[in-house]
């Protein structure tokens, strides 16, 4: 079984506030999320979980991520619950620093997984560079 941590750092020049509130609203994962396709169901009851839908076009996997830290404009944690194969643990601090005209994002995952830790870093890798690309063109237009 794998186990790692993974670092990746996104610079986006806007106001540290503006990509918190970006970035607070877990709608906005399907906007920089182009693979797989994802769809994010909040639950009005239970505002700190969050149901993900991931398409992968032959297959589709829902699991959970709980909000279960915060700390306003600064980062907040989410946690798997209910992690599909081959997902045994995933925790996921978003971390905000404001740098000069800008703000540093800094998305830190541990992980353990039934998994070469090869490939879960290679697909980790993928998914933040995909998403860096689509965070740069939103916040283009904000």
């Amino acid at each position: 079984m794998a186990k790692g941590r993974f670092e990746y750092k996104t610079v986006i020049k806007k106001d540290r506030r503006l990509v918190w509130d970006f970035f607070s609203d877990p709608a906005n994962l399907q906007k920089i999320t182009s693979f797989p396709r994802v769809q994010v169901i909040r639950d009005s009851e239970q505002e700190e979980r969050i149901k993900i839908k991931l398409n992968f076009f032959l297959f589709r996997i829902t699991w959970y991520a709980v909000i279960t830290e915060k700390r306003d404009q600064d980062y907040f944690i989410d946690e798997g619950d209910n992690l599909p194969f081959p997902l045994r643990h995933w925790k996921h601090t978003h971390q905000f620093e404001s740098s000069g005209t800008g703000t540093i994002m800094t998305d830190k995952v541990e992980y353990r997984a039934f998994a070469p830790d090869f490939l879960v870093k290679m697909m980790l890798i993928l998914m933040f560079k995909s998403r860096e690309k689509k965070i740069r063109s939103i916040f283009r237009w904000i």
